[in-house]
């Protein structure tokens, strides 16, 4: 039998079969045994640790902070390949996955994709970043400069032309086509100005 005289005093464990019992007193010397009563699960299994920081997790909260609610790949846009985090279907970034999987990336020995984080943020790669385009906002909310004429969100811009529609063009348009909708209507509109009472 073996020990633990540091973490539980007086605690003897029985040696499981095949296992030495000076690896018993190894694997405890470095806080790798299951099941001491000495410890919190917590400090030696790492999938219970890992479960417990995310249990309570909620969508709104992971939305209103800007953080994970559904899984999302570690490729770019458009990737073929194997993706590890959605084949697997894991949604929280802080577990034991995603540190294995950061330890086989930066493995000298391994061939290995290099991290997309900046692709994916929308980090720009060239020398000279011209950044996003912005396009003018001078004048293109209709406003008198009074305060009866609100601005959205807090009031309704007002017009003078009705909502598009098959019977409402646009202004641009009603003077090219005022002719044509004028004659379409004297000749197909009964008691139309075409018709002066003859029969169809």
């Amino acid at each position: 039998s073996s020990t633990f005289g540091s973490a539980t005093p007086g605690f003897t464990r029985q040696p499981r079969r095949g296992v030495d019992p000076g690896q018993l007193d190894v694997m405890a010397s470095f806080g790798l045994v299951a099941n001491d009563p000495g410890k919190e699960e917590s400090e030696w299994h790492e999938t219970y640790r890992d479960f417990m920081k995310n249990m309570y997790r909620t969508s709104y909260n992971d939305m209103a902070r800007n953080q994970e609610v559904h899984v999302k790949s570690d490729m770019p846009s458009g990737f073929g390949g194997h993706v590890p985090s959605v084949r697997h279907d894991i949604l929280f970034r802080n577990t034991a996955f995603d540190r294995a999987q950061e330890t086989l990336r930066t493995d000298p020995n391994r061939d290995a994709r290099p991290s997309f984080e900046d692709h994916i943020a929308g980090i720009p790669t060239t020398p000279l970043p011209r950044g996003a385009r912005k396009p003018p906002s001078y004048g293109v909310v209709p406003h008198d400069g009074t305060t009866t004429m609100l601005k959205p969100p807090w009031g309704v811009i007002t017009t003078r032309n009705f909502p598009l529609s098959h019977r409402c063009p646009p202004p641009t348009m009603a003077e090219g086509t005022s002719r044509l909708s004028t004659e379409r209507f004297n000749r197909t509109t009964p008691g139309g100005f075409g018709n002066f009472g003859t029969p169809h």
